[in-house]
């Protein structure tokens, strides 16, 4: 069976269940080349807060976001008493909230642990940040040109101007600033780890980037994030087996992480390599993990060997996935693939479960409609599911196809022909669309148009289903 005789959007459906989680962002916030697949330990601290220094983002947050935000984090440092970073966090949370004198003590108490941590001094200047959320532009910026000045010997500073820069697309900037803080404090994991994301994110040093990556592994070992992005450069580079190492020693820091072999598969598949994705979501599988993650592992296997066009394979992964527990987008993956290899009863319940679980699911009620329409079972009900798709997803030249034959099965050929008509200059390898479409016209005496329109529905597909059917209209039309 080849790829193309898998229905309509099943690749649509099945990426929605192998989607993968946010990646934790270190000391200063810039955009990341892809989502990774990451599950941070930290999530208990906000990202507003736990993505940066610079404390604009929380200054614009609401009080009864920073109140939920504030217990959340104090929660988080009763639980691990010895983690300075929700303490730091707790710090920004209580500033904001009018805690002056608390802030302090807590950002004093996190950096006097925790070097990486911006002091106290510098976070309690960031008073401009109040003065911004304010409007009081004016008076924030004769207090940044004060903060030049008192904090210009301070790498933590330097970051904040990095980030800043950053926001406002100023590279050069950016990268004077990050290679100041490096410059002040090389011994700081962030000035090293923040200079390599910025020289790998602008790509302008990536050999330098890799060589800084290593060097903040080197200095902070037991951080999550360094062995993250080291392995990341390290595959990049082309040494799998660097990149296995890293992310191994990244999962025993933090056992509720993807596999070290899954990390790679998904990086693998953000890089277009399916045959390598395939390879290491394999080895994935052979490094005995929890029945929770094998069902991920194979949903996303699945997904790469449908990719790659071999559906009986896809099958097996998607039905271990499924041994699991029920997955609405692999249920209706399995539906498609069901409906590929002639099983229309299997298709038909697959997508009715969809609908049942999830009403109005536009992906299951186009195919179901169309499953309907190809076995002559069209009715109401596939006029109804195709309305029900088409309103949920407009424009969409596949449910237009679906919409337009549901109208012609219903005699309603007029309305068949000015959707379908446009259907076909959208996507004019729709074989399905070509043969409704030249049904009403010969339904409403368009002899000639109708005979074109027929003709290429057996020229797209030599097996059209009702090939018999169509060349018996042929011959009326002539």
């Amino acid at each position: 069976m080849t790829a193309r005789s898998v229905p309509r959007w099943l690749m649509a459906a099945l990426l929605l269940c192998v989607a993968t989680s946010a990646t934790a962002v270190p000391l200063v916030s810039m955009p990341e080349p892809s989502s990774g697949d990451l599950r941070f330990g930290a999530d208990a601290i906000p990202n507003e807060i736990r993505d940066s220094i610079a404390q604009d983002k929380v200054a614009t947050l609401s009080e009864r976001i920073l109140l939920g935000q504030s217990e959340r984090l104090r929660a988080e440092v009763t639980k691990h008493p010895e983690d300075p970073y929700p303490l730091h966090a707790l710090g920004t949370v209580t500033f904001h909230l009018g805690g002056d004198k608390e802030a302090e003590a807590l950002w004093r108490a996190a950096a006097k642990r925790e070097p990486n941590l911006a002091p106290a001094d510098l976070m309690r200047d960031q008073t401009v940040f109040r003065l911004l959320a304010k409007g009081e532009n004016n008076a924030a910026q004769v207090q940044l040109q004060r903060l030049d000045t008192r904090h210009a010997a301070q790498p933590h500073f330097h970051l904040i101007r990095a980030e800043q820069a950053m926001r406002g697309r100023n590279f050069d900037e950016a990268e004077r600033a990050f290679r100041k803080a490096y410059e002040l404090a090389p011994q700081l994991y962030v000035s090293s780890l923040n200079l390599a994301r910025f020289l790998d994110f602008s790509a302008r040093d990536r050999a330098g980037a890799l060589r800084l990556y290593e060097e903040s592994a080197r200095n902070a070992p037991a951080r999550v994030e360094v062995w993250h992005y080291l392995g990341r450069a390290q595959l990049r580079n082309g040494d799998e087996r660097a990149a296995l190492s890293s992310f191994r020693r990244l999962a025993s820091l933090a056992p509720q992480e993807a596999l070290a072999e899954r990390r790679i598969a998904t990086l693998k598949l953000e890089a277009g390599d399916l045959p390598g994705a395939e390879r290491w979501y394999r080895r994935a599988l052979q490094a005995r993990p929890s029945a929770a993650e094998s069902a991920e592992i194979n949903a996303a296997l699945g997904d790469v060997l449908l990719r790659q066009g071999n559906t009986v394979a896809a099958r097996a992964a998607i039905e271990a996935a499924l041994k699991h527990a029920e997955s609405l987008p692999l249920v209706f993956a399995l539906a498609t693939l069901d409906e590929a290899d002639g099983r229309n009863a299997a298709a038909e319940r697959g997508y009715r479960r969809v609908l049942e679980a999830s009403p109005g699911n536009p992906l299951a009620a186009n195919n179901l409609a169309m499953l309907l329409i190809r076995n002559r079972r069209a009715g109401d009900e596939a006029l109804r599911l195709a309305e029900g798709a088409r309103a949920a997803v407009p424009g969409n030249a596949i449910i237009e196809s679906t919409y337009g034959c549901a109208l012609s099965d219903a005699g309603r050929n007029q309305e068949a022909i000015a959707v379908l008509d446009a259907v076909i200059k959208a996507r004019p390898t729709d074989s399905w669309a070509e043969y409704c479409l030249g049904r009403s016209q010969i339904e409403n005496g368009l002899k000639a148009e109708a005979s074109v329109h027929l003709g290429r529905a057996l020229e797209l597909d030599a097996h059209f289903p009702r090939r018999d059917e169509v060349r018996k209209m042929l011959d009326s039309a002539h």
